[in-house]
């Protein structure tokens, strides 16, 4: 998802290459929709997002923060980013 949506909505399937892979669309959402994500998700990487320490100066970084409950142990926290 995170690879089609940093790519204008096209992505490879996972696997191991040698080289360049045709990226097919994964979902269809116009080029806006997905400029606007994009952005948004730039936004979660900034001093006033949830993933501010991710911020790389005068570096681009897009991300998302997310939780995972595992009880009865700890939480945990993730982050996927571009």
């Amino acid at each position: 998802f995170y690879t089609a949506l940093a790519t204008d909505g096209r992505a490879a399937p996972p696997h191991l290459v040698e080289g360049p892979v045709e990226r097919k669309p994964l979902f269809a959402l116009t080029p806006e929709q997905l400029q606007d994500l994009r952005l948004a998700m730039a936004d979660v990487v900034s001093g006033r997002g949830t993933a501010g320490s991710a911020a790389i100066q005068g570096l681009t970084v897009a991300g998302k923060t997310g939780t995972a409950q595992n009880r009865p142990n700890p939480d945990h926290a993730w982050f996927v980013g571009f």
